[in-house]
């Protein structure tokens, strides 16, 4: 729990504003797969001010070419942007706990001798929300307040 572990990354870009809006949700799914530490998007304003698409991908230096890769393949760009940057990392664990709606695992993170964040995994909350018709609001809650309840026990 002493330092943030610190460690260096890649940053994909492309912009991208000529492609149907359908396939952005599979290939973050397809860019996740195939090893990026995180897949998100962006809405830009591009040249002429036509409304695009940032594809941001953060991977370890070893999965740039591959995920490069999967943006030419499965996009319309032409260019991506490639730039080094450093991370400061958490610690992470998972806990399980047990609610009346059943068993949720809980993301936690520290470092920098403190606990920073429970976090109620949000397809066990949906997952146990739909087994026995309430919300998933109402199974994350319940989980946050176990996980919450056992702070000193770990």
């Amino acid at each position: 729990r002493g330092d943030v572990p610190q460690d260096t990354s890649w940053v994909l870009e492309a912009n991208i504003d000529d492609l149907a809006p359908q396939f952005f949700g599979p290939l973050l799914q397809t860019l996740l797969d195939a090893g990026a530490q995180d897949a998100f998007l962006t809405p830009v304003v591009m040249k002429k001010g036509r409304p695009g698409i940032q594809v941001t991908v953060l991977c370890s230096p070893g999965r740039t070419e591959p995920l490069e890769r999967i943006l030419f393949r499965e996009t319309s760009t032409i260019g991506v942007r490639r730039h080094r940057v450093w991370r400061s990392c958490l610690d992470r664990e998972i806990i399980t706990v047990t609610t009346e709606f059943g068993d949720v695992r809980i993301k936690v993170s520290s470092g920098l001798d403190q606990e920073f964040n429970r976090m109620p995994a949000f397809e066990d909350c949906r997952a146990r929300a739909r087994e026995h018709g309430v919300s998933t609001l109402q199974v994350h809650q319940a989980a946050l307040a176990v996980a919450c309840s056992m702070r000193g026990d770990r």
